[in-house]
């Protein structure tokens, strides 16, 4: 109508309002991350892409070779109308002619530049079999030679390098003459061959071969060529990514334009902890003059909202989701301004506000498009950011990372990846930092690596009852135990059952100080008792750990003592014997309830574990589990002479300079009058007759320090006496008498 319009985006490949967003993939890794579903395998299959995504391009069939989606394979590959291999007869001889063929892609030139440009490698095969017939002649002018996009000559041929001109025998000397570059240079009377990759993708595809050394008409020389389809891999659009480790670090680039239709679409990753920095804003771009904006911001933890204000008031477009956008996977955003509505994509789910067609007008935005933070730097995101695209054309972020900014880092690497949290410690990242969850080790602190231990005297017992929904039965276990003492004796840790088979036996374990001062392990699980003596003396004081790990349905015992070679048993596989733990119950630490008071352990015990139980760790908490107990006195933490691992700090990022302006406050202007000026005098006089009254006093005082008249703290009689020695002996009795004796030489 004369108001309104309405577009049909069918059959076109495109979707929207005003079919601006393509609904095909940006490349076939591209599919492979978005699109593919987790249990599929696709070996092969064609697949329509749209390189840009909303930019010109059009979209253009290729293959691809995906693989299971775990898989790294990710191959495009792209054909052309010349791949058969394709005979050159003779009448073809440099200088008077040349045989010529151009290679006719079955995809736009334009189009396939650009997938060139994204990937990783591509590689692309030649192959000149020839019979008397030169090749590239080196150091010699060539015969034939390929021609690339760059509309260069080039002057090597497949499976060598650019500048040497050899073939690939040339470059490991196994050409049929050694004293030649390329087999097709020997003008041997014998078929020859020189084949291989092409592999400098800034010179690929190959778009015109020629060759010049067949001879005159009717003569027996004679080649043949063929050149194969083009082979690329992954897409460095996915590689453009950047991290953000400080909420208040940003990237800019040029404005956002939508002048008819616009959008942004990038995806983003992130661990951001809303309850501590609340929301935080992904994207903005304001008109500072006329309050126009766009804004992409994530909320809350499930929730990503769009603002925009074109001249009518700010809009909001919200989207809640049923899962975390926080949750350190990948989610895709995907902004769209046009006539008929703004649209928000996240991921598979989109919402979208109509626009009043009669009143539209172009968003006019004057900011640079601030990516990281608002364009204060205010309410910022920590995460990583990758192929971050506006209107079809990638942004190159990481560029700008790798010249340094403050707070960016090139790709996504976090603060986890560098695993500061020790003793199996699961890491929680947040970009700017990490907390460290110590839930199922026996440590605690930022870091995991504060020992949680206490001492124990040799009436101590410290009993702990498994819950009666916990273990009922084991196959596999990890006992661990850190100790110091200087006696040979105790427990370290005894675990019973609560169920007696039909022998009247129950199962247990025992880890205890034997004699000889080693750490005894014994066990009965219902058919033999296992029983192994740590061949050291540990009673020395100083910490020891032991770990007591069984595995393969408990046929297999480690038995590992700091840094000594562990100890291995294996139980045969064909005896038939129970090697299951049943119902483990009560935990006794130090000694048990039949072990006399003054037989307990006595030291140091932490590092306390079986499987995923840490009694020493419970013991501890603010409100003690009241499954642990203990009797024979108090116990307290104590890091059984240990000292937690600290990390440097890190280095201080300083933010720079905002580019804020100092302003410059106008002079103030007194309006003169006679009292003033009269004023000014007066306290001129003034202060000039003070200098002088000040300038005098310091001449007097001068000339009163030279004169030699001063007084001195002398003893009393000092104004009767000759010398300071018979002052002293006038003025106080009690000194001796210092006279200085005289010698008289008779």
């Amino acid at each position: 109508t004369w108001t309104r319009f309405h577009c049909d985006c069918s059959q076109t490949g495109y979707s929207g309002a005003v079919c601006h967003v393509s609904d095909m993939p940006l490349s076939c890794l591209d599919y492979k991350l978005n699109r593919m579903k987790i249990d599929e395998v696709i070996p092969e299959r064609i697949t329509i892409i749209d390189i840009d995504g909303s930019g010109p391009l059009a979209p253009f069939p290729i293959v691809c070779r995906y693989g299971s989606k775990s898989e790294i394979l990710n191959v495009t590959e792209i054909g052309h109308y010349h791949e058969l291999e394709s005979y050159v007869s003779s009448g073809y001889q440099l200088p008077n002619t040349i045989y010529s063929q151009t290679i006719n892609y079955r995809v736009p030139l334009l189009q396939l530049f650009s997938l060139i440009d994204r990937s990783y490698v591509c590689k692309q095969y030649i192959e000149y079999t020839c019979f008397n017939s030169r090749l590239l002649n080196y150091p010699n002018s060539p015969y034939g030679w390929w021609v690339g996009r760059t509309n260069q000559t080039m002057d090597y041929w497949g499976g060598s390098e650019i500048g040497t001109g050899k073939c690939s025998c040339g470059l490991d000397m196994s050409c049929a003459n050694p004293n030649l570059f390329c087999n097709c240079d020997s003008q041997f009377t014998t078929e020859l061959k020189d084949g291989g990759y092409l592999t400098r993708k800034e010179y690929l595809p190959v778009l015109r071969v020629e060759f010049g050394d067949t001879g005159p008409v009717g003569s027996p020389q004679y080649g043949r060529y063929q050149v194969g389809r083009l082979y690329c891999e992954g897409d460095l659009l996915y590689d453009n990514t950047v991290t953000f480790r400080k909420a208040d670090a940003i990237i800019t680039v040029p404005p956002f334009e939508a002048k008819v239709a616009g959008d942004i679409r990038f995806q983003f990753k992130t661990g951001f902890d809303s309850a501590t920095f609340g929301s935080a804003i992904i994207v903005q771009n304001v008109g500072y003059d006329n309050g126009d904006l766009i804004e992409i911001r994530l909320q809350a933890p499930r929730e990503i909202a769009f603002r925009y204000s074109v001249g009518r008031g700010t809009n909001i477009i919200t989207i809640r989701a049923p899962y975390d956008f926080n949750d350190n996977d990948w989610h895709t955003v995907q902004i769209e301004i046009n006539r008929q509505e703004a649209r928000l994509s996240v991921d598979d789910l989109s919402a979208a506000n109509p626009e009043d067609q009669t009143t539209f007008r172009h968003i006019r935005l004057t900011s640079n498009l601030t990516i990281g933070a608002s364009v204060t730097n205010r309410n910022g995101f920590v995460g990583c950011i990758r192929a971050f695209q506006v209107n079809g054309k990638l942004m190159d972020l990481k560029s700008q990372a790798l010249r340094g900014m403050y707070g960016i880092s090139p790709d996504c690497i976090g603060k986890c990846q560098s695993n500061p949290c020790l003793n199996g410690g699961r890491c929680n990242e947040r970009w700017s930092t990490y907390d460290c969850d110590c839930t199922f080790t026996p440590f605690r602190g930022p870091i995991c690596s504060t020992e949680i231990g206490t001492r124990l005297e040799a009436n101590t017992m410290i009993k702990y009852v498994f819950p009666t929904q916990g273990v009922t039965a084991t196959e596999e276990e990890t006992i661990r135990v850190l100790f110091t003492t200087y006696k040979k004796q105790g427990i370290l840790i005894q675990l019973k059952s609560d169920r007696v088979d039909e022998k009247g036996m129950i199962d247990y374990f025992t880890l205890e100080m034997n004699n000889n001062g080693g750490v005894r392990v014994k066990f009965n699980y219902g058919f033999d008792t296992f029983e192994y003596n740590v061949p050291y003396d540990l009673t020395n004081g100083q910490n020891h750990e032991i770990i007591v790990t069984r595995r393969d349905h408990g046929k297999l015992i480690i038995v590992s003592v700091d840094n000594y070679e562990p100890y291995i048993d294996v139980f045969p596989q064909t005896q038939q014997i129970d090697m299951q733990f049943d119902s483990p119950r009560v935990m006794y630490i130090g000694r048990n309830e039949t072990t006399p008071p003054e037989e307990g352990f006595t030291g140091c015990i932490s590092r306390l574990q079986f499987n995923r139980i840490f009694p020493l760790k419970y013991a501890f908490l603010e409100e003690r589990d009241p499954s642990i107990t203990w009797t024979g006195g108090s116990i307290r933490e104590w890091p059984c002479g240990t000292e937690p691992v600290k990390y440097l700090p890190e280095p201080l990022e300083i933010p720079p300079d905002r580019g804020f302006t100092i302003l410059a406050l106008p002079r103030p202007i007194y309006k003169q009058n006679v009292y003033a000026r009269n004023l000014g005098l007066i306290l001129g006089s003034m202060g000039f007759l003070l200098l002088l009254i000040l300038v005098g006093l310091g001449v007097c005082y001068q000339k009163s320090s030279k004169s030699g008249h001063y007084k001195t703290k002398e003893d009393k009689g000092a104004d009767q006496a000759i010398d300071a020695d018979i002052a002293i002996i006038k003025g106080d009795p009690r000194h001796p008498d210092l006279t200085e004796p005289k010698e008289w030489i008779l």
